[in-house]
């Protein structure tokens, strides 16, 4: 079962990183998960009272990151890469160092990664729930075809994919700050 992080373990940033994926987690349990966008980085609207799909924008994997990042300030706000892109940037930590807010990056290969979490709640050593926009892929461009395809912010669990390529975790802001 899912609980809160302990957020008295956590740095000041990671705490709020992890503040951020707690509100992506508080749609999902209510029934209106963010929806996958294929190359969105856009969920502001879902931070009011209002939920009506129409007029929301969503996010791909990497955008779920990077909007994370950007608001502890590791980012500059017009950030943008793919999942590859981030897994350059990171340091690899191993299982045992990995903390909420560190990323799982998932590929056919270390050349080629291809999707990325944020890890938010650690079940074992190397086992981890990660919060992921997954589902989607590049045909999915419109919040209703996210809708149709079940594609959204949601948890998974890390070790569900054989493709999984290692943790990594941003050490410094990079640009604009």
């Amino acid at each position: 079962m899912l609980k809160l992080v302990d957020h008295n373990e956590l740095s000041n940033k990671r705490k709020v990183l992890v503040n951020y994926m707690d509100r992506a987690m508080y749609w999902w349990l209510r029934g209106k998960p963010i929806p996958y966008l294929w190359g969105g980085q856009y969920w502001a609207k879902y931070k009011s009272i209002h939920h009506p799909y129409k007029k929301v924008q969503g996010v791909d994997c990497s955008g779920f990151v990077i909007l994370g990042l950007i608001e502890i300030g590791l980012l500059p706000k017009d950030f943008d890469t793919t999942a590859h892109g981030l897994f350059r940037k990171f340091k690899s930590v191993s299982a045992n160092a990995a903390l909420p807010g560190d990323l799982a990056f998932f590929g056919s290969s270390k050349r080629k990664i291809t999707h990325v979490g944020m890890l938010y709640q650690q079940i074992t050593k190397d086992h981890w729930v990660m919060l992921e926009a997954g589902g989607g892929g590049p045909s999915c461009k419109t919040v209703e075809i996210a809708m149709a395809k079940g594609a959204f912010v949601r948890p998974s669990w890390t070790n569900r994919r054989r493709d999984f390529q290692g943790f990594g975790r941003i050490l410094k802001p990079i640009g604009g700050r």
